[in-house]
């Protein structure tokens, strides 16, 4: 548990573990001192705080060839990375697949995948700083611009959502894949 004093000025932490509790000053810069020994004045009324681990997904995705004929196929390579917090769990991709775009496969480096019109991607738990690539091949159905967005999702809250997705435009011509 973290419980903050009602003037901001102490942090204490305690350790259910050990039944103890330590006492941190909290400076004008943010910074913590240690003191000791901690204590908690009678009727302080201190705010106990719930702390949320939160974990940092960055998606990428690339399309090739470029463009592509009509019948032919194309692959997205997906990367998502866990950049920042702690380890992502739950770590799932999914890519609803345009109407112009029949699914071929789908492969990931991390764990399944399952192939229908949405791709849903299990990657299991990505480390602070791992990746994992999932492909998706698809054949085009029709002559146009095909645009593609994937995104990614963890049980932990992100913290900048903004880097969740991605989105690719591939150019379908007439001529025959």
């Amino acid at each position: 548990r973290i419980i903050v004093s009602p003037s901001g000025e102490s942090l204490y932490v305690s350790d259910p573990t050990s039944d103890t509790v330590r006492q941190f000053d909290i400076g004008l810069d943010g910074g913590l001192a240690p003191k000791a020994p901690a204590t908690v004045a009678a009727g302080s009324n201190p705010v106990e705080l719930a702390v949320t681990p939160e974990a940092d997904l960055a998606l990428t995705q690339t399309a090739a060839p470029q463009p592509v004929g009509t019948g032919a196929t194309v692959t997205f390579t997906v990367g998502v990375t866990n950049t920042q917090g702690v380890q992502a769990t739950g770590v799932t991709v999914t890519d609803a697949l345009p109407a112009d775009l029949a699914l071929v496969s789908a492969a990931t480096s991390a764990a399944s995948a399952t192939a229908a019109a949405t791709v849903t991607c299990s990657l299991g738990t990505l480390q602070l700083g791992q990746s994992a690539t999932v492909t998706i091949t698809a054949r085009a159905v029709r002559a146009g611009t095909v645009v593609n967005t994937v995104a990614a999702d963890a049980l932990q809250p992100d913290p900048d959502p903004g880097d969740d997705s991605a989105t690719t435009s591939t150019t379908v011509d007439d001529r025959p894949g």
